[in-house]
């Protein structure tokens, strides 16, 4: 459809889908009971086009499956997560990852971007988009990698409220995973930075 104001309500409790794309702006998925929508596409598991702006809400829950797997938010749009809503990797291993590439992503108050805990390093979180924490919750049970793509080592975090986790002995790293690039930045201009 075309750019406008829409609420989708969603009833799709279990349900499975390859990728969730969003071509126009104004889309907000909501849900009167909690829904869960497992998204199996490693490499654009949740797909925003250029300039368009999509909202996770309201007692949606995209997740990936519980098997070894990564996560991946592309394209040039923004991503909201608000209050009720939830993206998370759900792989089950200590190498998984979820990764926002170009895209932005903003966690508002209530909001919650995160990946599920495993034993070790647990799963990560690699920024090489932008990742604006707004008063929600982004807890990485692994690293949080800023600027850790060798194509783009350019990933931003700005936390103005709310609260971003790494829980590893890995803890926030900046630059790609050889340490050759570096890249990333943080502005903290409010909120709670920790790794635990």
């Amino acid at each position: 459809g075309i750019d406008g104001t829409y609420a989708i309500e969603v009833a799709l409790d279990g349900g499975i889908a390859n990728n969730i794309s969003f071509i126009s702006s104004g889309y907000t998925l909501g849900a009167a009971t909690p829904q869960t929508i497992t998204v199996s596409n490693v490499s654009s598991s949740i797909t925003l086009g250029a300039g368009t702006t999509a909202t996770v809400g309201n007692n949606v829950t995209l997740v990936t499956p519980s098997a070894s797997q990564n996560s991946a938010i592309t394209g040039a749009g923004t991503l909201i997560i608000e209050s009720g809503g939830t993206v998370r990797n759900g792989g089950t291993a200590s190498s998984n990852v979820l990764n926002i590439h170009t895209a932005t992503v903003r966690v508002m108050p209530g909001g919650s971007l995160a990946t599920i805990f495993y034993p070790g390093n647990g799963n990560a979180i690699f920024v090489n988009g932008n990742l604006d924490v707004l008063g929600g919750s982004v807890i990485g049970e692994g690293t949080i990698g800023i600027g850790q793509s060798n194509a783009n080592p350019a990933g931003v975090v700005t936390i103005s409220s709310g609260l971003l986790t790494a829980v590893s002995s890995n803890g926030i790293r900046f630059g790609s995973n050889s340490g050759t690039t570096p890249g990333g930045t943080v502005n903290l201009d409010g909120g709670v930075i920790r790794a635990d």
